[in-house]
């Protein structure tokens, strides 16, 4: 097959659906219902995005290290297809998988929405934050190379505490290539509106937060437009974009003449303004 830019350049591939935490704060659980396709099909489809103009991939779910074909799958995607990695994870099931997975990524990207154990567990369960400050630790000593990011659910409930959060992670990312994210609590799978801040407020936080720690790391946060602003792929070879709360189609995967290529348009577009945009507040 012929090389094409048909696809934007990042895609999110949704692994599974399955996860050991179901956590309040958590997008996963308004997901489209699908199948998984047997492994050597999703192969085929991790060809057909590199061929097709995807070059960085993230890995979600659900949780990522649920799905046991996860090891083979990133060895396709990035040894043999090239694509830059970024994985996911509460890193729960991490412990004695690291080495058949962290080889393949770019950066680990992990949950933390509170300053302690106590703190964080209103939105992960109690043994979350210990497990976050453990994976720190050995990103520290067997990865540092690799970027490690720490994601933040701003919401009601830890919007108070964000600089506690930013002050612990001054002292847990010392030696690591160590990004903080800020995340808007957007209805796409989430059940409680109850927690969601108004955008304006939660990027004024956020703006404090970077004027506040961005001479230790990089901090960034989320835009208000989400619109067509992630390109979805599913282990049924579904894709999908979102706009509003809602899952919008796409198309199959395996099936060209499927594409509704106007919203991959779409989406292509808005990429390269968030990409624009990104910069601007790095």
């Amino acid at each position: 097959m012929q090389a094409q830019n048909i696809f934007p350049s990042a895609a999110d591939f949704i692994v599974t659906k399955e996860c050991n935490l179901h956590c309040p704060v958590c997008w996963g659980s308004h997901m489209p219902p699908f199948a998984r396709l047997p492994i050597e099909m999703q192969e085929s489809m991790l060809e057909v995005l590199a061929k097709n103009g995807v070059k960085a991939m993230s890995i979600t779910g659900g949780e990522p290290l649920t799905e046991p074909n996860l090891p083979k799958l990133l060895k396709k995607a990035n040894s043999d297809l090239g694509l830059k990695l970024i994985l996911f994870t509460n890193c729960t099931l991490l412990q004695g998988k690291e080495k058949n997975i962290l080889p393949y990524i770019s950066r680990i990207s992990v949950s933390l929405d509170g300053y302690n154990e106590p703190t964080n567990s209103y939105a992960r369960k109690q043994g979350h934050f210990d497990t976050v400050i453990d994976t720190f630790k050995l990103m520290r000593n067997k990865y540092p190379k690799k970027q490690t990011q720490a994601i933040t659910v701003v919401t009601e409930k830890n919007k108070d505490f964000l600089e506690k959060i930013g002050e612990r992670l001054v002292r847990e990312s010392e030696g690591l290539d160590f990004c903080w994210k800020l995340n808007y609590y957007f209805l796409i799978g989430r059940e409680n509106p109850s927690f969601q801040l108004p955008y304006n407020e939660f990027e004024d936080r956020a703006k404090d937060m970077k004027n506040r720690f961005s001479d230790m790391f990089q901090v960034r946060y989320s835009q208000e437009d989400r619109d067509y602003a992630y390109f979805f792929v599913f282990p049924d070879a579904g894709i999908y974009t979102t706009k509003g709360s809602e899952y919008i189609p796409l198309g199959n995967l395996l099936i060209p003449d499927s594409y509704d290529e106007k919203s991959l348009g779409k989406i292509k577009l808005k990429s390269l303004d968030r990409r624009k945009e990104e910069k601007k507040i790095k």
